[in-house]
């Protein structure tokens, strides 16, 4: 019996993974043969599990530099800032 739960629970991993990369619940349910009620039930308690909080998302997403890639528009956005603070006499 817990060699069956294993497998299942093997099998709910990979099709989570499947879902998260754009695959349909409908298609999960005909590839498992698992209700797509119950997938969705059962995605909801691995993504507790398995999907970092936000503030780790974003620590991931410096560590990866997508947010670091786009320092002209932090740049850009700090340049009008002072701009606005220039002209408003709040900044010489």
């Amino acid at each position: 019996m817990g060699e069956v739960d294993v497998k299942k629970s093997a099998l709910l991993r990979e099709a989570y993974r499947q879902h998260r990369a754009g695959v349909s619940l409908r298609k999960l349910e005909a590839l498992t043969g698992i209700p797509h009620s119950t997938l969705s039930r059962r995605f909801k308690e691995i993504s507790v599990l398995e999907d970092p909080p936000p503030h780790e998302r974003l620590e991931r997403a410096f560590k990866t530099r997508r947010i670091k890639d786009y320092w002209p528009l932090w740049l850009s956005i700090l340049l009008f800032l002072l701009a606005a603070l220039h002209s408003l006499g709040k900044w010489p």
